[in-house]
């Protein structure tokens, strides 16, 4: 006896278990491997994609799924929820944040459930019991930077976001850029990064982004 996945049957129970919206029609990304199931609300005012992703443990599959990520960009920085066990890296999927499944089942033995809280704790950090303890924190979609533990920032533009992930990802591995590739990378005409950032983002920003011979990054 042979069996298989009943796949519409199987997004509709995690849309209706997560309490998703826009979930009415699943859109197919990659066929047999990877849906769009519909959005979770993290707070009152803000919502982000959820996928549900199989086989991403294949390089073939995990291009396939970047490439076709990339050219939706108005649906970027949400979760990827995958069957797999594997971890990957949070730049490789496009601004998505993947999660196993697995990892946030609910501790009850008798009833298969997905803890909703453990889900969305990544983009909740301020809401936690535990301080922050790194000096930079930067929500998985890019969407909210805690300096300090003490100054948080909030970005809407992809531009913002873009020059954001840029700087941290240069603080994490000491390497600093000029502002032509920062505003190049994040697809910005303007030439400096303050006009980029704009008056009050900047002047919050400012106290801790310099330049050291033309180049910038974070100093804390």
């Amino acid at each position: 006896m042979l069996y298989r996945i009943a796949v519409p049957w199987w997004l509709a129970w995690l849309a209706a278990s997560l309490e998703l919206t826009n979930s009415a029609r699943p859109t197919e990304l990659l066929p047999g491997a990877a849906w769009d199931i519909g959005d979770i609300w993290v707070t009152r005012q803000r919502h982000v994609p959820v996928l549900f992703a199989r086989r991403l443990y294949r390089g073939e599959t995990r291009r396939a799924l970047s490439d076709a990520l990339r050219q939706r960009a108005g649906r970027s920085g949400g979760l990827i929820m995958t069957s797999g066990r594997g971890a990957m890296s949070q730049d490789s999927m496009e601004q998505f944040t993947v999660v196993p499944i697995t990892n946030v089942l609910t501790n009850d033995s008798q009833v298969f459930s997905i803890d909703r809280g453990l889900l969305l704790s990544p983009f909740l950090p301020t809401n936690t019991a535990t301080p922050l303890t790194q000096p930079l924190y930067l929500s998985p979609d890019g969407r909210q930077l805690v300096i300090n533990g003490t100054v948080t920032l909030d970005f809407k533009s992809d531009v913002h976001i873009k020059l954001i992930r840029r700087l941290l990802e240069g603080h994490v591995k000491g390497t600093r850029w000029r502002a032509r590739e920062l505003l190049d990378h994040a697809g910005s005409s303007l030439t400096t990064l303050a006009r980029a950032f704009g008056g009050k983002k900047w002047k919050q920003l400012k106290p801790y982004i310099t330049s050291q011979s033309g180049l910038w990054g974070f100093d804390l």
